[in-house]
C-alpha cells in the first residue's frame, strides 16, 4: 500500500513550479479557440476510453496531440524554452496472449501506464529508474484507467501516489502536469546536479564501454572536490527504492587519477554520518583499550579521505527539502492499495516492454510464467526523513566473497576477529556484517578491512534505531528472530509466570554468528577449482543445503538447526568438496565454540550483558585459534583455490559491472543482494 494525497497538495508542493506568470485559466481559453477542447472535452477522446473499439495504442496516443496543443496554447500566454519532451512509446506487438505480464507504458520522462490490470507495475517502474540511474533523486510517473488519471512521486522517503482525478473533464489538472513537466528544470524535475554525465557512450555488449559521471563531494566546511567514475563496484539499491540501504559504490579517480573508493547514501534524519561514528567508536577504543589497538583497529577499518553532505543549491539534499511548502503528513492521506484487477477485452492491450522472462504463447487466457513484483511494495504508510550523504574511502580491495584463495580467506577471517574483538572489548556492536563489506586489501600483504559502520552503536546506546539490522544471509538467528534460542528452563518459583526473560538487544556473539556464516556461506557457494564435484548425489546434496540456509526469507527454522547440529556438519552431510573438509572441520568446532557462548550468556535468563556474552566465556580465545596462524587448518588448505559453483542460488552483492538503458543509468544482471533494514 502507498499513501494517496490530495491533488492540490500534490500540485503545490511536488510538481515542478509552473513558468512565472502564467495563468493555467488563459491557457484553458487558448485551446478552446484552438479546437483542441470541445463541449465533449479533448478532441480526439469521443467517448470514455473503456468504450473505444479501437487499440489502446491508438486511443492514447491522442495524449501526443494534445501534449503539442498546450504547448502552443502556452506560447501565446508565456514564452519560455521547453525542457522536457512528451515521449510517446509505441510497443512491439498490439496483440495481447498474457495476462498477468503484461501492460502498456506511456512515458512522460518517465513511466506512464494505463494501469487496467496491473497497477502494481507503476511501482516496479519507478523503482527501476530510482535503483539504476545515479543521476534520480527522485522521479515522477503518470496511470490512467478508463478516464481517471493518477500522478506518482517517488524518493528515498516515499512512494506516494495522488488521488484520481478525469483527465477527460479537469482540463485544468491534466494542462497543469503537461507544462510543470515540459518546462520544468532538470533539478525540480528529480535530476541531481552534483552528478554529472560527462561520457555517455555505452555498449552492453562491451565492458569497455562505460557511462563516465563527475561526482562532488564536499567536505563539513565547504571544501568540494570532484571524482570521475571508473566503474560500479556495487549497486544496493535495486530491491528497494525506500529503504536505508539506498547506496551506491564507485571505484573513482581524482584529477591526479589516483584512485578512490566513493560510497553514496541516503541516511535516516536521526542518524549519524559514518565518518562520525568511525571516530567516536575510535574515541572510546583508545580509553577502553588504548592506543595500540586503536592503532590495530584504524588498519582493519576503511580510511575516510573526504566526505561530507549533499548540497544542492546551497542546501542539504534531504527528502523533505524535495517537497516546496509542506512536507508530507501522511495522517491527512488516506490509502491506497495495490490490487490486481481483471481486464475485459486482453486482446486491446500490450505486451510489457521490460519483461525478458520466457512466457506461454498461446492465445488462451493462460496465466503467465512471470509474476509480478509484489516485494518491493511498501506494506505500511512511512515516510523517510532522509539526507543524502558522501563518503569517499583511500583503500581500494576487493570483497571476501571475490577472494579466490581460501588461505587468504583465513588471514582476513582472522583480521576480522580481530577488530571485531577490539570493537567489542570497547563497548559497541557492528551489527552488519556480510561478505559484502569485508574487504581483502593487499597493497602490501593480505590485509583484512571492515567497512559499513553505518549501523555500528554502543552496546549501551538508548536510540529509536533498535530494529533488526544486517544482511539475511549472514544474519544471526537470534537477530531476525529478535528473541533468545538458547534461554535455560525458567526457574521453579511460587511466581514462576512473573519471571520474565531480558528484554532481546544485540550483543557481540550476534557479530560473531554473523562470521561464522561468512565461512559458510564461501564454502557451500564455492568449490575446490582443482576437485570440482561430480558426483550429482553431492551436488543436490550442498543445493539442498543452500536452498534451504540461504533464503533471503527472514525464516531462522533451518538456520538454527544446521548450527546447532554442528556434530553433523561434515562432508557427508554437506555434499561439499572432500578436499575442503578443513575448512568444514573449522566451521564445525566454531559453531560448538558459539553455542556454548550462547547458552553461558543467556544463562541468567533475565539478565543478558555484554560482559556475560564474551568476557565471562572468552570465546575469542576459543574462535581465533581456529583460524589464526596458529591453527593446523591453514597448512592443510594453503593450496586451495576457490571456484564459484557453476549454478549458484545468491549472491553477495548486486554488481553493477555493467550499464544499461535511459540516460544516466547504470545496472546489470547479476547477484541480488538484499538487506533486512
Amino acid at each position: 500500500m502507498v499513501p494517496e494525497v490530495d491533488l492540490d497538495w500534490f500540485f503545490e508542493n511536488l510538481l515542478p513550479p509552473l513558468p512565472k506568470g502564467l495563468d493555467i485559466s488563459t491557457v484553458i481559453k487558448q485551446l478552446e479557440e484552438l479546437g483542441a477542447i470541445t463541449e465533449n472535452g479533448w478532441t480526439g477522446f469521443s467517448c470514455d476510453p473503456k468504450a473505444e473499439r479501437r487499440h489502446e495504442d491508438i486511443l492514447f496516443a491522442q495524449l501526443g496531440p494534445v501534449f503539442q496543443a498546450i504547448l502552443d496554447a502556452k506560447e501565446g500566454v508565456v514564452q519560455s524554452p521547453i525542457t522536457v519532451g512528451f515521449r510517446w512509446k509505441i510497443l512491439k506487438t498490439s496483440r495481447r496472449t498474457q495476462l498477468a505480464s503484461m501492460y502498456t507504458c506511456y512515458t512522460i520522462a518517465g513511466p506512464a501506464e494505463d494501469t487496467r490490470e496491473q497497477r502494481d507495475k507503476i511501482i516496479y517502474n519507478l523503482q527501476q529508474i530510482m535503483s539504476l540511474d545515479p543521476c534520480r533523486r527522485f522521479t515522477f510517473s503518470t496511470t490512467m484507467q478508463n478516464r481517471q488519471m493518477r500522478v506518482w512521486f517517488a524518493c528515498r522517503g516515499v512512494v506516494l501516489t495522488t488521488k484520481a482525478c478525469d483527465f477527460l473533464k479537469d482540463h485544468h489538472r491534466l494542462v497543469h502536469l503537461f507544462i510543470s513537466f515540459a518546462f520544468s528544470s532538470r533539478k525540480d524535475f528529480g535530476w541531481d546536479p552534483t552528478i554529472i554525465c560527462i561520457d555517455p557512450e555505452f555498449s552492453s555488449l562491451d565492458r569497455r564501454k562505460r557511462r563516465v559521471y563527475e561526482i562532488e563531494v564536499r567536505n563539513d566546511t565547504g571544501e568540494a572536490k570532484f571524482y570521475k567514475t571508473v566503474r560500479i563496484l556495487a549497486d544496493y539499491a535495486a530491491d528497494s527504492t525506500v529503504s536505508r540501504a539506498t547506496r551506491a559504490i564507485w571505484l573513482v579517480e581524482d584529477d591526479k587519477g589516483d584512485q578512490y573508493v566513493l560510497k553514496d547514501v541516503w541516511l535516516d534524519m536521526d542518524r549519524l554520518p559514518e565518518h562520525e561514528i568511525r571516530t567516536q567508536l575510535l574515541d572510546d577504543v583508545l580509553k577502553e583499550c588504548g592506543p595500540d589497538d586503536q592503532a590495530t583497529l584504524k588498519r582493519h577499518l576503511l580510511t575516510p579521505h573526504i566526505c561530507g553532505k549533499v548540497f544542492v543549491d546551497g542546501v542539504i539534499d534531504t527528502t523533505d527539502g524535495m517537497m516546496r511548502k509542506e512536507v508530507l503528513q501522511l495522517s491527512h492521506a488516506s490509502v491506497f492499495p495495490l490490487k490486481l484487477e481483471s481486464i475485459a477485452n486482453p486482446l486491446r492491450q500490450s505486451c510489457d516492454p521490460a519483461s525478458a522472462s520466457v512466457v506461454t504463447h498461446s492465445h488462451s487466457n493462460r496465466k503467465s510464467q512471470t509474476k509480478p513484483p509484489t516485494a518491493i511494495l511498501q506494506q505500511t504508510l512511512s515516510f523517510r526523513h532522509k539526507y543524502h550523504y558522501r563518503i569517499v574511502f583511500a583503500e581500494h580491495g576487493h570483497t571476501l566473497f571475490e577472494e579466490k584463495s581460501l588461505w587468504n580467506v583465513y588471514i582476513i577471517l582472522t583480521d576480522l576477529l580481530t577488530a571485531l574483538h577490539i570493537i567489542h572489548r570497547s563497548g559497541w556492536v557492528h551489527r552488519d556484517i556480510s561478505c559484502g563489506n569485508v574487504y581483502s586489501y593487499d597493497k602490501d600483504h593480505p590485509r583484512g578491512i571492515l567497512g559499513d559502520l553505518e549501523y555500528a552503536r554502543r552496546c549501551d546506546a538508548t536510540e529509536i534505531h533498535q530494529l533488526r539490522t544486517g544482511t539475511l544471509d549472514f544474519m544471526a538467528s537470534e537477530v531476525i528472530s529478535q528473541s533468545w534460542d538458547y534461554l535455560p528452563i525458567p526457574p521453579e518459583d511460587d511466581d514462576e509466570d512473573d519471571i520474565q526473560p531480558a528484554p532481546f538487544a544485540y550483543n557481540p556473539l550476534h557479530d560473531l554468528e554473523s562470521c561464522w556464516w561468512l565461512l559458510v556461506y564461501i564454502l557451500f557457494h564455492n568449490e575446490d577449482a582443482s576437485n570440482v564435484l561430480s558426483d550429482p548425489n553431492c551436488i543436490s546434496q550442498r543445493q539442498n543445503l543452500i536452498n534451504s540456509l540461504f533464503t533471503r526469507r527472514p525464516d531462522t527454522t533451518w538456520r538454527s538447526k544446521f548450527m546447532r547440529n554442528y556434530k553433523a556438519i561434515s562432508i557427508k552431510h554437506t555434499g561439499l568438496s572432500p578436499s575442503l573438509a578443513p575448512a568444514v572441520r573449522t566451521i564445525s568446532l566454531m559453531a560448538n565454540r558459539l553455542i556454548r557462548a550462547f547458552a553461558m550468556a543467556e544463562e541468567p535468563y533475565t539478565s543478558v550483558t555484554i560482559r556475560n556474552t564474551f568476557l565471562k566465556e572468552k570465546v575469542y580465545d576459543k574462535i581465533l585459534p581456529l583460524v589464526n596462524e596458529d591453527s593446523p587448518t591453514r597448512v592443510e588448505i594453503q593450496d586451495i583455490r576457490l571456484q564459484l559453483i557453476s549454478k549458484p542460488v545468491t549472491g553477495e552483492k548486486r554488481k553493477a559491472e555493467e550499464e544499461g538503458g535511459g540516460e544516466g543509468v547504470e545496472g546489470e544482471q547479476a547477484p541480488k543482494y538484499k538487506k533486512s533494514r
